[in-house]
């Protein structure tokens, strides 16, 4: 290793563990002068990359670093750019060379998202099943779970997320989908429960959670309520408090900066109450 590649290659793996992305580049562009087919640098070349968003580039030196060594994590790397390309049949194919190669788990969950994004919901829901039994990790579950939903196949999405993840590993976000198929189910009380469990978590992690479960959870509400008063029940008296905290909560965020996905629930939860005169 000569002099100036160890300088290059050394002080762009500090930068790189300070998440130091984008003055990495150039140091790695440097030690490549010099090591040409060093897989290891084409390597965290990608990875910087891809932790800026630019996934053609990331792409193009994971698969340099492929060709001079092939590895089950450069393979991660790899599928990981082409689904953020929306490549799935690529992706797909890259996350079975990785599962060829280490039989790890996390390679059955980016299966799962690429079959997924295909549409193939039932070979992606075996392959998200295999990485939590290998890995524990609930996320390509919890996804599925989410699209179920949205597809309106309710009982499916509630079978996933409580048959096969564990109580202590339930996140808001997977309370939030839950709540949701139990109102779409007109399975109301069970509904404001997975409402009220998801603010216990939003609560006792409250310092680390972000705007958008707020929203949601008060949206909720005001949705639960609604939907009730259209299907013709009357609003449980023990829902008014949690109703009411929802009113206050969204009318004092009218302000509020949302992002593109988040202004549809809210503008739709101020329109229920403006029409309920809440």
């Amino acid at each position: 290793m000569t002099k100036g590649l160890s300088t290059a290659a050394l002080a762009a793996h500090k930068l790189i563990r300070a998440n130091l992305f984008t003055e990495a580049i150039p140091l790695l562009t440097e030690a490549l002068r010099f090591a040409q087919n060093d897989p290891i640098l084409w390597g965290q070349l990608g990875l910087c990359y891809s932790r800026l968003s630019r996934y053609e580039e990331s792409l193009s030196a994971v698969e340099k670093s492929l060709q001079l060594r092939p590895n089950a994590r450069t393979y991660g790397q790899k599928t990981q750019c082409l689904l953020r390309l929306e490549r799935y049949e690529e992706a797909l194919e890259s996350a079975r060379m990785q599962i060829r190669l280490s039989g790890a788990g996390y390679g059955y969950g980016m299966e799962s998202q690429a079959l997924r994004k295909l549409g193939r919901l039932d070979e992606a829901v075996t392959a998200a099943l295999i990485n939590v039994r290998l890995t524990g990790d609930t996320v390509a579950l919890s996804s599925l779970a989410e699209l179920y939903r949205k597809q309106r196949k309710y009982r499916r999405a509630i079978e996933l997320i409580e048959e096969h993840i564990s109580e202590h590993q339930i996140t808001f976000g997977n309370r939030f989908c839950l709540a949701y198929a139990r109102m779409n189910l007109r399975q109301f009380n069970l509904a404001f429960d997975q409402f009220q469990l998801a603010k216990a978590l939003i609560e006792i992690n409250e310092r680390y959670i972000t705007f958008n479960p707020y929203l949601r959870l008060h949206a909720g509400m005001v949705f639960l309520c609604d939907f009730m008063c259209r299907e013709g029940w009357r609003v449980p008296d023990l829902f008014l408090p949690e109703l009411l905290e929802a009113v206050d909560w969204l009318k004092g965020h009218r302000d509020a900066r949302f992002s593109e996905y988040q202004v549809k629930d809210f503008l739709s939860a101020l329109s229920i109450i403006d029409k309920h005169g809440l």
